[in-house]
């Protein structure tokens, strides 16, 4: 069976707790073409769920992260 969705990961620096964790999930999922997020600090982590073939503006999201106060890798 064919995957319907696809995910790209960020490596993240800066979040400390989950509360870091709940703003960037919060924040990205706003960007258009994202249909889920996950954000782990202990991982410096963001993965980034979307429909296949339909890539979010990874810039966008990119900018996101950076003015929230994180470093995005």
């Amino acid at each position: 069976m064919f995957r319907k969705i696809e995910k790209h990961v960020l490596t993240v620096e800066g979040m400390t707790c989950g509360h870091c964790e709940q703003r960037v999930v919060r924040s990205v999922t706003q960007v258009a073409g994202v249909e889920k997020v996950t954000a782990s600090h202990q991982n410096h982590a963001v993965e980034i769920v979307f429909k296949k073939g339909e890539l979010p503006d990874l810039d966008a999201i990119r900018q996101t992260i950076t003015e929230l106060g994180f470093r995005v890798q």
